[in-house]
């Protein structure tokens, strides 16, 4: 069973899931106790229990499958089939309904549903009209798509790969922007269903169904993907929008964009455990561009901080394993920017590491190491200094503020930030310093930075 649900997760095929709703009913009925007891396998029943699984299962798929026009009758007919071998009084209100329920749905084979329902119809000596195809909404629909259909039948028979997927790119996506234009009849039969915009369920499930159906041809293509995940996001469930992340990542392995976005949404849900483990098949997923790796680290390290700072230090020993985390992670994203040359984002991520041990992590000794590192590289960029000075005041470590300034008057060249910080150093001695350090500070200034 868990075979078969897995095999419709990726990618939408109805033959799959008619497969899958057909294998359910053999599965329950291996499963049922009742069922159990007899040995004969023609004489095996379907009890409530099972009836109602089964029909589960054709929901769902129906919900997945109803707006594929080529090959969603094999579902419907399954489904029918199904029913036809519950017999009651509602048998033909039921397998009537589900024709019904076929016909709503814009399909190429409208003709040959009605003909299958007329002779049900006439098998069963039912007293009802059939409805022809000219008044049927779903007709009309179909007629207005069917160019849509037509010019992605001509992309795909190009042989250029290139040249093909930009074809089906523009015309998926043409077809997507028609039908969040047009008001779709609502038949759906789920009142329990919300949506995050005003918006009927059945045009929710035919937009879905197209950006399911343009991924088989596009499941490479990140910006197809992105395009469903923002759809997702306004008109889809928080399940459904985490399911779709997750196949993007499967499919598009070297997006960071993907990344990303999946792991955001892992974390909004608050799945902590399970975040970090994608973080390292995020890092391991072999991402195409440094920057890309860099952003990975990047998020991985905030994700941890906020975590860290949720737990706001009331558990010892998963405060103590998020600080050691959080520093194996920085240590692992500087040796990979080492490894690209990038002196900016090197310097970029030591600094942040630096501001968190002193802001968080407490290692304040680590914090200095880096920040001299980061000077070494900058020597003229006073702004640098200054923020480096900040930290430290903010823990009123005056003595070593006063270290700061010193070294950074002898080390700076440029005369336009020497002044700048000769400024704020007398302005510091005025608030925190003795007289004779206020004096000291004063005279540096006269006399040009001389000690």
């Amino acid at each position: 069973m868990t075979l078969h649900q897995r095999s419709v997760v990726d990618f939408l095929s109805v033959p799959l899931w008619s497969k899958f709703c057909e294998f359910s009913i053999r599965y329950y009925i291996k499963k049922s106790e009742v069922n159990n007891k007899i040995n004969d396998e023609s004489n095996k029943i379907l009890t409530p229990s099972i009836i109602d699984n089964v029909r589960k299962n054709y929901e769902i798929a129906t919900k997945k499958c109803a707006y594929e026009p080529f090959h969603s009758h094999i579902l419907w007919s399954s489904f029918r089939t199904f029913e036809l071998e519950i017999i009651d009084e509602s048998v033909n209100s039921r397998i009537l309904q589900l024709f019904n329920r076929q016909l709503s749905f814009p399909n190429s084979k409208i003709e040959s549903i009605l003909s299958e329902m007329h002779s049900y119809i006439k098998e069963n000596k039912l007293n009802i009209i059939v409805p022809s195809s000219e008044n049927l909404e779903s007709s009309i629909l179909w007629n207005e798509l069917k160019t849509f259909e037509q010019n992605i039948i001509n992309a795909k028979n190009i042989s250029d790969e290139q040249k093909k997927n930009e074809e089906l790119f523009k015309y998926w996506n043409e077809y997507i922007r028609v039908m969040e234009s047009k008001r779709v009849k609502d038949d759906s039969t789920d009142s329990s269903s919300s949506t995050k915009a005003t918006i009927n369920m059945n045009q929710i499930h035919f937009i879905s169904s197209l950006f399911e159906r343009s991924l088989i041809d596009l499941n490479k293509m990140e910006l197809q993907w992105l395009n469903y995940l923002e759809y997702s996001k306004n008109y889809l469930s928080e399940e459904e929008e985490e399911i779709i992340s997750q196949r993007s990542v499967h499919n598009c392995y070297w997006s960071d964009k993907l990344w990303i976005y999946y792991l955001n949404i892992l974390e909004k849900n608050n799945l902590y455990d399970k975040l970090i483990g994608q973080y390292e098949c995020a890092l391991s997923s072999g991402i195409n561009s440094p920057i890309g790796c860099f952003t990975i680290f990047w998020n991985y390290i905030n994700t941890i901080r906020r975590h860290l700072m949720s737990l706001n230090f009331s558990s010892n020993d998963e405060t103590f394993q998020c600080i050691t985390q959080i520093r194996s992670v920085f240590q692992r994203a500087r040796k990979f920017i080492s490894q690209t040359r990038d002196i900016n984002k090197n310097s970029e991520l030591e600094r942040f590491w630096a501001n968190l041990e002193f802001n968080l992590l407490g290692d304040l000794e680590k914090g200095r190491e880096l920040w001299e590192i980061i000077l070494s590289r900058y020597p003229n960029d006073n702004s640098l200094w200054k923020e480096y000075i900040t930290l430290e005041l903010r823990h009123q470590n005056y003595d070593k503020c006063r270290e700061i300034y010193e070294k950074a008057i002898k080390t700076i060249l440029r005369p336009s930030s020497l002044e700048s910080i000769l400024i704020d150093w007398k302005l510091f001695e005025s608030q925190f310093g003795t007289l004779e350090q206020y004096l000291k500070s004063s005279k540096v200034i006269e006399v040009g930075c001389s000690f």
